[in-house]
């Protein structure tokens, strides 16, 4: 898009990091202007109450003694968008018959160390 600044879109975000910032601090005087800024910046009373919804989910966020505005929650908040990541299948579990003795004496014959090769490389140690 010609005249489009590579910025406007990290602007917007820190709008709304500014707004989410203003509403978990309870900052009643800046929200009011903030809000008539957002409003010039092209978003609408839905996208905002969005952003409200969002700042006041989670309780560890805000004051200890904040008070959401029902009645904005209640309104006309949009339902949020979670991305649940797919779970792999589970695999079915397959019943196996227990080895026969002659395979657990030939394994059992594996386990023991190849013998020392004199030619062959040597771990030293320093210490």
């Amino acid at each position: 898009m010609p005249g489009k600044s590579p910025f406007s879109e990290d602007w917007r975000d820190c709008l709304k990091a500014h707004y989410t910032h203003v509403i978990r601090t309870n900052d009643v005087r800046t929200e009011k202007t903030l809000r008539t800024v957002l409003h010039e910046c092209g978003y609408n009373d839905a996208q905002i109450n969005e952003w409200y919804v969002l700042a006041t989910m989670h309780v560890d966020d805000v004051d200890p003694d904040f008070v959401p505005d029902l009645e904005l929650v209640q309104a006309e908040a949009a339902p949020v968008m979670v991305a649940v990541p797919e779970m792999p299948p589970v695999p079915v579990a397959v019943i196996e018959e227990p080895p026969s003795e002659d395979a657990v004496a030939d394994e059992e014959a594996d386990d023991d160390p190849p013998p020392h090769d004199p030619n062959g490389f040597q771990q030293l140690s320093m210490f």
